[in-house]
């Protein structure tokens, strides 16, 4: 969340020169489309939440990289 002028048209700006000037209104799916996208970064992330949240990963511990915590757990 940007909290200030300066800060959302730095945002703004420099986020639509990523989409090749795309607006960030036009960007955002819209529709059915919105359920279609959402469920493709769910499934991107299934793996992850398996691993780091359920611990059922190749690990030995409760943290993302074993029995210690890491820069990552945090």
């Amino acid at each position: 969340m940007v909290t200030d002028p300066e800060g959302a048209a730095y945002f703004r700006r420099t986020r639509e020169a990523m989409f090749g000037g795309t607006t960030l209104e036009d960007i955002y799916p819209k529709g059915d489309n919105a359920k279609v996208e959402w469920a493709k970064v769910k499934a991107a992330f299934e793996g992850l939440h398996t691993v780091w949240l359920e611990g059922k990963g190749e690990s030995d511990g409760p943290y993302f990289t074993g029995s210690q915590p890491a820069f990552v757990d945090i």
